[in-house]
């Protein structure tokens, strides 16, 4: 019982101990990282990121959305779930060799760790064969340090 609340507790600490409130509660993980959650959602032929917002909860009116562009804190630890609304798209980030694929009403978890700061193409490959109709790419990933990431998030809306 008492585990349960060490998450909450540490989110509570950081949010007293800065003089702006943190957009984003990440949970620790076993290993004292924080573990990032992002729904990645397949639509239309671009990507959409919706972060969970102060309640750690996705679903919920505080939650951050951003079309096509994915900020990431450097070093941290971050599972994108990715789905999809309509076709089968295979996010590839080849800059930081991922890969996974986005199935509509199924989640697949893509975990990473990025440590090299930098922007990332974020290609499409649609399954439907018709490629040369879509574009190359579908957004981009920019890894940050965690400053700068926490800056980006309050830009957005929920």
């Amino acid at each position: 019982m008492l585990a349960c609340f060490v998450p909450v507790l540490s989110v509570i600490i950081a949010a007293c101990d800065s003089q702006r409130p943190i957009p984003v509660a990440w949970p620790e993980s076993t290993t004292g990282k924080r573990v990032g959650a992002v729904a990645v959602t397949g639509s239309r032929f671009q990507w959409s990121f919706r972060f969970p917002g102060q309640d750690g909860r996705f679903g919920t009116s505080d939650d951050l959305v951003s079309s096509r562009h994915l900020h990431l804190p450097q070093g941290q630890v971050v599972d994108l779930q990715l789905t999809s609304t309509d076709y089968i798209y295979t996010l590839s980030l080849p800059g930081l060799q991922l890969e996974e694929i986005a199935v509509p009403e199924l989640v697949h978890t893509l975990r990473l760790e990025a440590q090299r700061n930098g922007v990332y193409r974020l290609l499409s490959d649609p399954m439907c064969a018709v490629r040369f109709s879509h574009d190359d790419e579908m957004g981009q990933v920019r890894v940050e340090d965690p400053g700068a990431f926490q800056n980006w998030l309050t830009t957005l809306t929920p």
